[in-house]
C-alpha cells in the first residue's frame, strides 16, 4: 500500500512539474547602429598565424573608415556599400587606401560581415579563406 501511495505521489509531482511553464527566450536582437563599431577592437589568440588582431573604426567626415592590423601590418580601409541586413548585422566592402600614394586602390580588397553582439563584442567574418571561420573581437578602451 505504501508503495502505491509513493508511486502515486511521484506521478503527481512529475505532472505538476511538467505543467510549469518555462520562460521562453525572445528572438529580439538589439538594433545596434553602425556607429556602435566606432572605437578600438582586439582579438588575442591563434587564428591561423594572425595572433593579435586589431580593428579601429571611425568616421572621417561622412565616410566610414577602418584600420585593420594583422601580422603586425596595418591597412587603412574605406567601408563601401554598407548594408544593414537585420538588427545588428552589417555587410560592407573594404577598399584599400594606399598611404604611399594617398589614394584608394581600385576594386574591393575584402568583403566583411560584422554582427554586433553587444556594445563591447563583435563577430567579424570575411570572404578571405584565411579567416573562413570568422573571429570574435572585444572593445578596447
Amino acid at each position: 500500500m505504501k508503495n502505491r501511495l509513493l508511486t502515486a505521489a511521484a506521478v503527481c509531482a512529475v505532472l505538476i512539474l511538467c505543467a510549469c511553464e518555462e520562460p521562453r527566450a525572445t528572438n529580439t536582437v538589439p538594433a545596434y547602429p553602425f556607429d556602435t563599431l566606432h572605437g578600438n577592437w582586439i582579438r588575442i589568440g591563434n587564428i591561423g598565424t594572425m595572433g593579435v588582431t586589431k580593428l579601429k573604426s571611425y568616421t572621417n567626415g561622412t565616410e566610414e573608415w577602418m584600420e585593420w592590423t594583422a601580422l603586425e601590418t596595418t591597412n587603412k580601409l574605406k567601408c563601401n556599400d554598407i548594408k544593414n541586413l537585420r538588427p545588428g548585422l552589417y555587410t560592407f566592402d573594404w577598399q584599400l587606401y594606399d598611404e604611399a600614394t594617398s589614394a584608394l586602390q581600385p576594386g574591393i580588397f575584402m568583403s566583411i560581415q560584422i554582427a554586433i553582439e553587444s556594445p563591447d563584442m563583435i563577430y567579424m567574418k570575411t570572404n578571405s579563406e584565411a579567416m573562413a571561420g570568422g573571429l570574435i573581437m572585444t572593445r578596447v578602451n
